[in-house]
């Protein structure tokens, strides 16, 4: 449940990820590609979306320059989805510990990241996903 985006000017994107049972081979793949990522999209908080950037982070062999997502608040997750609250202090707590660049999007944000790839919000935490065009 991921994707990985080269740009014409050799920056890389990543798009979630997926579970972090595919850590390794995600991982791998980024290594191949020079083992920096400019900019890690997270649509939204579920272990099957972010669990790779949380284990990637945790092993520290690729740099992330910066991670793109719309924070949710802890306690509105325990009441409204408690399946997804332990990820998401997990999460939360490991992100905030990296010396990534954390960025907080909202909906209607734009961002330009390398030759021809521009990035918009078109959803944010109002909804529970950052969805991007």
């Amino acid at each position: 449940m991921g994707y990985i985006i080269k740009t014409d000017d050799n920056q890389l994107i990543v798009v979630d990820g997926g579970s972090s049972d595919s850590a390794i081979i995600v991982e791998d793949y980024l290594v191949q590609l020079g083992g920096k990522v400019d900019a890690w999209v997270i649509t939204h908080p579920h272990e099957d979306h972010a669990g790779v950037l949380i284990e990637i982070l945790k092993r520290k062999k690729i740099i992330i320059t910066k991670i793109l997502h719309s924070a949710l608040n802890e306690e509105w997750v325990r009441l409204n989805e408690m399946k997804s609250y332990s990820f998401l202090v997990k999460k939360n707590k490991i992100i905030r510990k990296s010396e990534v660049l954390i960025l907080d999007i909202k909906a209607n944000d734009s961002f330009s990241i390398g030759d021809g790839v521009d990035l918009k919000v078109i959803g944010d935490r109002t909804n529970g996903l950052t969805l991007i065009q």
